[in-house]
């Protein structure tokens, strides 16, 4: 049988709960590590920092930096969605970097625009409180992307995101808006559109390879 647990929330009884919603009460705030919970098996009133396989639960999440609300709520997300922590699948859209970087080249950075979209995708799916006015706005939407990815809590558990959200958004926009101006003078106008044709499709190279390389080191990939 495996063990349960009933505890004391706002002067009601409640559960009964298993042992990593216990712990996901206490990264909430709604428990404290001395309250009390009953076990299923013994049925004895314990305190949580007693209760080994509870405390090995809300330290191991405790770890992980939150740096602003945006990504608090992100966590907390990613707890409900997933909140004994097995889940193996791939964070985000997760294409080999090199690959998508060659799709790029042949399609005329299409395969960016699938990118953008895969990624969007991912983040309606998985985060119940993401934001999609933004779409109205390509710039924003573009640095929603990028800092979304930059401040996934379990993406910011391995290192820090080697890019810069806003550096790449304006970047991207910049690039994207600069061939409209049309010199109109020859061959600086190819020139410009070389750049811009491999500018675009090469500001989420960088982005790419972070999502590349947490997914290895959290086994997910």
């Amino acid at each position: 049988m495996k063990q349960t647990w009933l505890y004391t929330y706002l002067g009601k009884t409640c559960g009964p709960a298993s042992s990593a919603e216990i712990a996901k009460l206490v990264l909430e705030g709604k428990l404290e590590p001395d309250s009390t919970v009953q076990s299923s098996v013994d049925q004895l009133w314990k305190k949580i920092s007693t209760i080994k396989e509870i405390t090995d639960i809300y330290h191991q999440r405790e770890t992980i930096t939150l740096s602003d609300e945006d990504t608090a709520r992100q966590f907390q997300t990613f707890l409900k969605i997933n909140p004994d922590g097995k889940d193996s699948s791939p964070i985000f859209y997760n294409i080999n970097w090199k690959t998508l970087f060659f799709l790029n080249m042949i399609t005329g950075n299409l395969t960016t625009v699938v990118w953008f979209y895969r990624q969007w995708e991912y983040l309606k799916n998985h985060r119940k409180d993401y934001q999609t006015y933004r779409r109205v706005s390509f710039w924003f939407f573009n640095y929603d992307i990028f800092c979304a990815i930059e401040r996934h809590p379990e993406f910011m558990r391995i290192r820090r995101a080697p890019y810069n959200s806003a550096h790449l958004a304006i970047l991207e926009a910049l690039l994207i808006v600069s061939p409209s101006t049309g010199f109109g003078i020859g061959w600086i106008e190819w020139l410009l559109y070389a750049i811009v044709y491999v500018g675009i499709g090469y500001t989420i190279i960088p982005v790419q390879k972070y999502i590349n390389e947490c997914n290895q080191a959290l086994g997910r990939s």
